[in-house]
């Protein structure tokens, strides 16, 4: 019989018409954002509610429902290296990567989103 580990939530709360949830462990965290609709948009980096765990989340995963990644949401997540983005999305605010330095993997941007906002993506 298979059994599955309970993954641990860190933190869970909204961001726009969106919830987003931190799981797993440091400094290998997961942040998923799920939901129907845009997430939050960011004028400052620090007032991303996910700020303070940046350098510890390795994955994001947004769901299929979002249809708006909010501008700076990721902006100086220095220890993200995957990024998995849902059939839903249709645009793409701004400076959404900036310094996302470790980031070598976005799985499924080939959907063509309408809109793609100023994009400042570092990859090695």
């Amino acid at each position: 019989m298979l059994t599955l580990a309970a993954v641990p939530v860190i933190s869970e709360s909204t961001t726009g018409n969106c919830t987003w949830r931190l799981t797993g462990a440091a400094p290998n965290y997961t942040l998923s954002i799920f939901g129907n609709g845009a997430m939050g948009k960011y004028a400052v980096s620090i007032d991303v509610p996910w700020y303070n765990y940046r350098t510890e989340v390795k994955t994001v995963v947004i769901a299929d429902g979002v249809t708006h990644i909010g501008d700076k949401a990721f902006y100086y997540c220095s220890g993200l290296t995957s990024v998995i983005v849902g059939n839903s999305v249709t645009s793409i605010g701004n400076w959404v990567f900036g310094w996302c330095t470790g980031l070598t993997e976005v799985t499924n941007l080939s959907l063509t989103p309408q809109s793609i906002g100023d994009v400042l993506l570092i990859l090695r």
